[in-house]
């Protein structure tokens, strides 16, 4: 599926709508209608294809402790090692992201602690 994502090109619509969403993730579709200039049903609609398409989703992160430090880690592997690595690191329960990423790191990880000592 990943290969078919990447070969598809956005539409300004869909780009607007995404946009939109991770601007106000929250909204109701009658207030991002106002905002994009579409009607509800239309960008309903629309996301239901980039969703069902894999091109955009919802994540969530499972409460837990008061989280007072957050930290992004650039992290560089063995090209043959990536993704035993991503997995490895994406099993610590304080870590919400693991992205592959291409450029000076191969890996950008957000993690959450309860303090800065952890």
């Amino acid at each position: 599926m990943r290969s078919s994502v990447q070969d598809q090109m956005l539409k300004d619509d869909d780009l607007r709508l995404l946009n939109a969403l991770q601007i106000r993730p929250r909204a109701s579709w009658s207030e991002l209608s106002r905002a994009i200039g579409s009607d509800p049903v239309t960008l309903t609609r629309r996301w239901e294809r980039l969703h069902s398409q894999g091109i955009a989703w919802i994540a969530a992160y499972r409460g837990g402790p008061i989280v007072s430090a957050t930290a992004l880690l650039e992290i560089e592997c063995a090209p043959a090692q990536t993704m035993s690595v991503a997995e490895q690191i994406a099993h610590d329960p304080e870590v919400l992201t693991v992205d592959l990423t291409t450029g000076n790191r191969d890996l950008l990880v957000t993690l959450t602690c309860t303090d800065l000592d952890q």
